[in-house]
């Protein structure tokens, strides 16, 4: 009998959140490592230099307070 290797919905998408998490969290530590500030707008967060961070701020990005 072969055996179906397919996966239920629910459990693909746990796994799907659970490895966006994973890389987030890398992004993350990376970022604070390489000196990048973390901002977000509109949803969406990336990681400029510091040069960089008054015109995103005049653009509408808001820094981004992470947590110690």
């Amino acid at each position: 009998m072969a055996k179906d290797n397919t996966k239920d919905p629910a459990t693909e998408a746990a796994e799907k959140e659970a490895a966006e998490k994973a890389a987030a969290e890398a992004a993350e530590k990376e970022a604070a490592e390489s000196g990048l500030v973390a901002m977000a707008k509109e949803g969406e967060t990336l990681e400029v230099h510091p040069t960089c961070v008054d015109a995103h701020l005049a653009a509408g990005w808001d820094v981004v307070e992470v947590a110690e």
